[in-house]
């Protein structure tokens, strides 16, 4: 084998102890497992090419060769991902099954410093990796697929630095989504501007949000008003950008494909261009007087009303 390459084995293990499963289910199983590693490699912004070996019997084991600067890290990613078990990127001597502990609650679980792993990936490469709700998505429509195929009774991965990790078929509902949209804030958003809305209008803004064009809805009337008025000074000219709170929802397909991402902006903190930047004023919010709490003879200073 190069040394630029590894092979990461996946292991279908079937409840009859045959060697055969449905054309169809394997192929949607497959694109599900390279979809995950390429927004693996997308995440990561590492080039890489996969190529398929020979099909091997004992179930069905599928060998897939990663060709890759340093193949056998972003093997044991994708095992980790896959598995739900942080730690074996970390802690190859140890063999792990994964029985429900998903990624996301291991964290707190391994003590991993900021250090390189492996010296070419770091801890918060890995984390990104983890989070990514892309690829959670995909991660989900994989094991859908295992689960509604009632011959599969547990999913195995390995690569040359990792022992064979095993995923029990009661675990596959531990890494299944159901809600296909999910929604984040980002509380100190930055929003270059491109084209403003400056009339009553139900148009979309355009802008530019961490290196990705955008159109997004603007939520904040204050700002809104102060904007189709003219108050405050404030003008759109080459570099404007303001500060928000922005709402972002991406909506998913059953395959964990993003098929629908909108951009809110709740409320306006500044206005912006180059070093000069306006803080937004907003007005006071009107706060709602529980009247249930007041006592029913309670006068206007406060004291009680003596029943005469």
């Amino acid at each position: 084998m190069k040394p630029n390459q590894e092979t990461l084995s996946i292991h279908y293990y079937f409840n009859d102890n045959s060697h055969s499963m449905d054309a169809f289910r394997h192929n949607a199983m497959e694109k599900n497992i390279l979809d995950i590693i390429k927004e693996i490699s997308n995440v990561l912004k590492i080039e890489i090419e996969i190529q398929t070996e020979a099909r091997e019997e004992g179930g069905v084991i599928d060998n897939l060769i990663t060709i890759t600067s340093n193949p056998k890290e972003y093997i044991e990613i994708i095992i980790s991902v896959m598995s739900g078990i942080y730690g074996v990127y970390k802690i190859l001597e140890q063999k792990r099954k994964a029985d429900g502990a998903l990624l996301e609650n291991r964290l707190k679980e391994e003590n991993i410093k900021g250090e390189k792993l492996n010296n070419q990936i770091t801890e918060q490469q890995l984390k990104k990796v983890i989070q990514d709700t892309t690829i959670k998505q995909k991660r989900s429509a994989f094991y859908k697929n295992a689960e509604s195929y009632d011959k599969i009774t547990q999913i195995s991965y390995q690569c040359d630095s990792v022992e064979e990790i095993i995923v029990e078929r009661k675990s596959f509902k531990d890494f299944i989504i159901e809600n296909k949209t999910e929604k984040y804030e980002d509380d100190e958003a930055r929003i270059t501007i491109i084209s403003p809305i400056l009339i009553k209008s139900k148009s979309d803004w355009k802008g530019i949000y961490k290196s990705n064009n955008i159109n997004f809805k603007v939520k904040d009337n204050d700002f809104i008003t102060k904007v189709i008025n003219r108050d405050d000074g404030y003008s759109f000219v080459n570099g404007t950008f303001i500060t928000a709170k922005l709402t972002i929802t991406r909506d998913f397909d059953d395959d964990g494909n993003n098929i629908k991402t909108t951009y809110e902006v709740i409320n306006v903190d500044s206005i912006g261009i180059g070093e000069h930047i306006t803080h937004v004023p907003h007005r006071p919010r009107k706060t709602s007087i529980n009247t249930d709490q007041i006592p029913l003879f309670e006068s206007l200073n406060g004291e009680p009303h003596e029943n005469k």
